[in-house]
């Protein structure tokens, strides 16, 4: 029981990020970003709200889902009870791994984002292993919109 009460870390609040060259590298995407908002304690674990967004190449797995090109951003929300964040009940969850104070990693089986007319993409590749994004601290400018 006392292993379950344990607080997960969460990131520091601010802009996190990370830009690929090409889609071997991206797992599929082009760019993931992620602003975080400073926690509240006023729950039994402390929780941050922020927005996620995936940059979409125009080929591939996303142009198959009718999402090629696209840029899709969703609200989520952080818990230090398990250390994920979540967009919702059924789209699946970002596992957060902070690396010292200036970068985190995402990890996720399963992570859906909505485009148009109910589109839907999976942003994990499928397979055994999780997809891992490793994200840097980024000027604020770099996810403009999403505060």
């Amino acid at each position: 029981c006392e292993r379950l009460w344990r607080p997960h870390p969460l990131p520091a609040p601010g802009c996190y990020g990370v830009t690929y060259s090409d889609m071997g590298h991206g797992q599929g995407l082009l760019g993931v970003r992620l602003y975080l908002r400073a926690p509240d304690s006023g729950f039994a674990f402390p929780q941050a709200e922020g927005t996620f967004r995936v940059t979409l190449p125009d080929g591939g797995r996303a142009r198959e889902a009718g999402m090629g090109g696209a840029r899709i951003a969703v609200p989520i929300w952080c818990s230090s009870r398990d250390g994920f964040c979540r967009a919702g009940i059924d789209e699946g969850g970002l596992r957060v791994v902070p690396m010292g104070e200036d970068a985190l990693a995402l990890e996720t089986t399963r992570f859906l984002v909505y485009g148009p007319e109910a589109a839907n993409l999976d942003i994990a590749v499928p397979g055994p292993r999780p997809t891992r994004h490793q994200l840097q601290r980024m000027p604020a400018d770099a996810c403009q919109g999403m505060q």
